[in-house]
């Protein structure tokens, strides 16, 4: 989701994690409250996703933040709604193995570098 390494709990999406920022999915009924807090940000500025929260490292720095972080996320996910799964195509590509094209041998590619010593 948005490049975050998503972690879902009965197929609703509950936690996800990006660089150091932790996304929680709380009740939508305490947005406002929980957007107030110090290193707590919406994941949508728009307000069209309500729930979705991003955690600066400074909001779970001890371990009892850490898991009230977690606690809220898997109270939350039973009474979450999950999103409408997708139709996976069932149809065939139209190329079989035969029909395919022999793959081309690997070119070296020169490299580039930002440093000077690289160079």
């Amino acid at each position: 989701m948005f490049g975050w390494h998503v972690f879902s709990v009965d197929g609703k999406m509950c936690l996800g994690v990006k660089g150091e920022e932790l996304l929680v999915r709380l009740p939508p009924s305490d947005h406002d409250s929980v957007a107030e807090r110090p290193g707590v940000r919406s994941l949508d500025a728009r307000g069209k996703m309500q729930g979705y929260f991003c955690v600066e490292p400074s909001a779970y720095a001890t371990r009892a933040q850490w898991q009230e972080w977690i606690d809220g996320a898997l109270a939350y996910n039973p009474s979450a709604k999950a999103s409408p799964r997708r139709k996976s195509s069932s149809k065939p590509s139209g190329k079989s193995a035969a029909n395919k094209a022999p793959a081309k041998p690997a070119t070296k590619k020169k490299r580039h570098s930002i440093f000077e010593s690289d160079l």
